[in-house]
């Protein structure tokens, strides 16, 4: 099972300042962390970070003693809500590996925890930083197995991932040279090791696809309830008149691994909003693309980027038009939302009534139609014109939006969104400092699984 460490910008620079305080001696922190797990990955999210007063250890340069009783809070809050607690300490030295003393001290500190406090089965982890602020782990279970972290994930305004097996590469296949001279062996390097989530497989997310695929990202998990049809194909690449009445998640699993380029796909035909296996594989994923025109799917989405620490990127397409050949705005719009920070609630990206609406329709649909006589709620989900220019101009934009923030290719600032009014040339691009931070959303970042999931009740 790949594991993986999930952890804010802010947390990680906080541990990290405190970890080395510049005078030669180990220092420690703990940490309280959610949980996301599905098929062959474990995730850890940091959640709540606990920084020991150096005053309240014995501190040396390869020795550390701290007292249990600073940490039974947290111990505390893990039993009560089941969630896991990292313990992560400094090696000033640079010693790369757990020493005797630390393996010692972990197996009594975890066996203790997971005998006498979370006695719920699931597993906690131990992590080492080095100097330059490179973190190894070890994932302890309840059954006393122990494993490595094989990835650490940084999570902000740039998405830093460092790999267990980073230095032990293979030679990269002919088809990803192109790649590599434009944007470096680093950035193949990584994208080989990602499982990226895409919801909604139409006319933006289809683009996605593409440009992942010949990316030759590891794995992509699509996610889309709907089939082809007939007016799907003036957008859908790939798809012809043979295709009309095939799940496009199917299509498109088809379609990549026609392409024998080593990306692995899991189809998903089905809501996002009401699919709980679903669901769980997108909290193991590294990136989210939503790609979906429904306030109820991107309000989702959000909730899972945030309880999960999952950068997530969101495009849209607005078309307004008079059918007889009229067009009087074409818009595009990327979000990029960082966990913790601003959501689209607090942009006003989507409206909460319309989400309301749309999560009772799918949920509760009877209850929907008597809404909606009852003048309750507005028809919501109403369809618009879409052409395949408009959409790959903002999916192709997403997916450069990612490559930038994994490897910094741009000069100019990273912009939380961008709006393109294509029929104006207009381009507005605003910073998350301009947005107001989702309050509700931040008090879940790194939460992990909980009941309710996404401490939403009609999803649970």
């Amino acid at each position: 099972m790949k594991t993986c460490l999930r952890i804010s910008s802010e947390d990680y620079q906080s541990i990290q300042k405190h970890l080395f305080p510049q005078d030669g001696k180990e220092a420690i922190a703990f940490a309280l962390c959610g949980r996301a797990q599905a098929e062959d990955r474990l995730v850890f999210a940091v959640h709540e970070v606990l920084l020991i007063p150096y005053s309240r250890c014995v501190r040396e340069a390869d020795y550390l003693h701290w007292k249990t009783e600073d940490v039974v809070p947290l111990m505390n809050k893990a039993m009560v809500k089941h969630m896991a607690i990292m313990r992560i300490h400094s090696h000033p030295g640079g010693w790369p590996h757990f020493s005797k003393n630390d393996l010692a001290t972990d197996e009594e500190f975890f066996g203790n925890l997971i005998a006498g406090w979370c006695e719920d089965g699931l597993p906690h982890l131990s992590a080492i930083m080095i100097p330059g602020g490179r973190v190894l782990g070890r994932v302890y279970n309840a059954d006393g197995t122990v494993q490595q972290l094989d990835q650490t994930v940084v999570v902000g305004e740039n998405i830093q991932f460092a790999m267990l097996d980073e230095e032990q590469e293979d030679a990269p296949p002919e088809e990803a040279l192109r790649n590599i001279q434009a944007f470096g062996d680093g950035m193949y390097n990584t994208f080989k090791r990602l499982r990226i989530g895409i919801v909604g497989c139409s006319g933006t997310g289809c683009h996605v696809i593409e440009q992942l695929m010949r990316m030759q990202v590891a794995e992509l998990i699509l996610v889309d309830p709907d089939i082809i049809e007939a007016k799907n194909l003036n957008r859908l690449v790939g798809a012809g008149r043979d295709d009309i009445g095939k799940l496009k998640v199917e299509f498109y699993k088809s379609y990549v691994e026609r392409m024998k380029l080593g990306v692995r796909v899991l189809a998903f035909p089905c809501n996002v909003s009401l699919n709980d296996e679903t669901r769980k594989a997108l909290s193991t994923c590294d990136v989210l693309f939503g790609c979906v025109d429904s306030s109820s799917g991107r309000m989702v989405l959000n909730a899972i980027s945030t309880f999960y620490l999952i950068p997530y990127i969101d495009v849209g397409v607005r078309l307004d038009a008079d059918g007889k050949g009229g067009v009087s705005y074409v818009g595009t719009q990327m979000d990029y939302l960082i966990p913790g920070k601003s959501s689209h609630m607090s942009r006003r990206t989507i409206n909460t009534d319309d989400a309301t609406a749309e999560m009772e329709k799918l949920i509760n649909p009877a209850l929907y139609d008597q809404h909606r006589k009852e003048n309750y709620i507005r028809n919501v989900q109403v369809d618009r014109p879409a052409v395949i220019s408009v959409d790959g101009f903002i999916a192709y934009s997403a997916v450069l939006n990612l490559i930038d923030r994994l490897v910094g290719y741009r000069q100019d600032p990273q912009y939380a969104k961008v709006t393109v009014v294509l029929s104006s040339d207009d381009v507005i691009k605003r910073v998350e400092e301009e947005f107001r931070e989702d309050r509700y959303l931040t008090k879940y970042r790194g939460r992990g699984d909980m009941m309710p999931y996404l401490n939403m009740p009609g999803l649970s």
